[in-house]
């Protein structure tokens, strides 16, 4: 993936809403856990090599698929995970914002136009989710080829 071009051309930044990923430290625990009984060989009916496995993979996993920050340039955002994975989203792309608010905490939606949604979860949402409208609509008044337009509603008859 991308890594972003310019440091100095970042609007805005926030990070993910859950500081720590439990999962990375439980399955790093596991792996270390499957070492131990696999060099005293306690395997009982598991094979420590195994659970070594299970839990080195489980880490990875959850290392590149929990995202931890989010970056809002000009012309894209960036979804960062876990080193080496960053996604980056165009504006071009992105056919509206939402805000979803329900007894959990708010999350806010990115809808693409493949009809894709990406689910944002920022310490800050709300701030968050104006920085990323308010650079949404100056990359649209800059190319208006990628301006989202409206359909005209016709008179029924």
């Amino acid at each position: 993936m991308e890594q972003p071009e310019l440091q100095n051309d970042l609007i805005y930044w926030d990070k993910h809403r859950i500081p720590v990923n439990l999962t990375v430290i439980f399955s790093l625990a596991v792996a270390v856990f499957g070492l131990y009984s696999w060099f005293t060989g306690n395997d009982g009916s598991i094979r420590g090599e195994f659970i070594v496995l299970l839990g080195l993979g489980s880490a990875a996993y959850s290392w590149l698929t929990n995202p931890r920050i989010y970056l809002i340039y000009p012309e894209a955002f960036f979804v960062v995970y876990g080193r080496p994975r960053n996604k980056k989203i165009l504006f071009e792309n992105i056919s509206h914002l939402e805000m979803r608010q329900l007894a959990t905490p708010d999350r806010l939606r990115v809808w693409l136009y493949q009809g894709r949604r990406v689910v944002l979860m920022v310490k800050d949402p709300e701030e968050f989710q104006d920085q990323l409208q308010r650079a949404l609509d100056d990359f649209r008044r800059r190319h208006p080829e990628f301006s989202v337009i409206e359909p005209e509603a016709s008179p029924e008859g």
